[in-house]
């Protein structure tokens, strides 16, 4: 399994799009989590669809993320990234 793009650099209240390659498997299906909690969470941001992971607006410490895709299939599959939170651009 492998996680594309392999590594992110997010501003805050961007989102970014991520999806998830499943080898060895008919079922393609996987499970979103960010830093362990399947879906997300608000401090780090969630993933409100199978393949978009939407940021909060203030930054945590430390300023990643690890986001994984998990097999639906066999849960012993799955892939990680760190995704690096950047500050949002000033206007």
């Amino acid at each position: 399994m492998s996680i594309s793009p392999n590594s992110a650099n997010v501003r805050l209240g961007a989102s970014q799009q991520f999806s998830a390659s499943v080898t060895g498997s008919a079922n393609i299906l996987v499970n979103w989590f960010v830093n362990g909690a399947s879906g997300g969470s608000a401090v780090t941001g969630t993933i409100n669809s199978p393949e978009c992971t939407h940021l909060q607006r203030s930054l945590p410490s430390p300023s990643t993320a690890t986001v994984k895709a998990v097999s639906a299939a066999d849960s012993n599959i799955s892939a990680s990234i760190t995704v690096t939170l950047l500050n949002p651009i000033p206007f």
